[in-house]
């Protein structure tokens, strides 16, 4: 019997696959839930893949917090349900920033990233916003909270009513809304 695999050697074949279809597959396999974003009396309903934060790493690029995908949104199991809101508010806003002249690669995620502090920062107090912010520090992967905001975040802040109605107006993906707006 032995003698039937001499010369032959294991084989080990890799299949790759484009980042898309992973999220993709990713996407379709984990559990959904929906995320409430509230303000005043509104609510955007998002729903979001709940993943754990190595997968959200391995598919987005050292992303721990949360992503978007070609209309899929994603969450990590260890975002603190508490601030959910905001991951979905920053996707949100992320998938609805206009594709422009990016030298660095990361002016649509700074536009989200500024955005969700301005929401965050107009539904908690100081002393939460300022819990949040040290929290959101520590699983920021770019160098964003080094830079100077020259007030942006207050002034976005200041507009976050008008900033929110208009949110879904922007979000589709092949036709289909990608958030709902609910009047309480």
């Amino acid at each position: 019997m032995m003698g039937m695999y001499i010369g032959l050697e294991p084989r080990v074949e890799q299949i790759l696959e484009s980042p898309y279809n992973t999220a993709l597959r990713l996407y379709s396999d984990s559990k959904k839930i929906k995320v409430g974003v509230p303000l005043e009396n509104r609510k955007l309903l998002v729903s979001m893949a709940l993943v754990g934060e190595r997968r959200l790493v391995e598919i987005l690029d050292g992303e721990k917090y949360a992503g978007t995908i070609g209309g899929m949104f994603f969450i990590s199991e260890e975002t603190p349900k508490e601030y959910r809101p905001f991951a979905a508010i920053h996707e949100l806003a992320e998938y609805a920033a206009l594709k422009g002249f990016d030298i660095i690669g990361h002016a649509k995620h700074f536009q989200a990233i500024s955005v969700e502090l301005g929401y965050s920062k107009h539904t908690l107090s100081s002393e939460e916003f300022e819990k949040y912010l040290k929290w959101r520090k520590s699983v920021e992967r770019t160098n964003f909270f080094q830079l100077d905001d020259n007030g942006l975040i207050d002034k976005i802040k200041d507009r976050m009513d008008e900033i929110f109605q208009s949110i879904p107006e922007y979000l589709t993906y092949r036709n289909k809304k990608l958030v709902e707006l609910i009047e309480e």
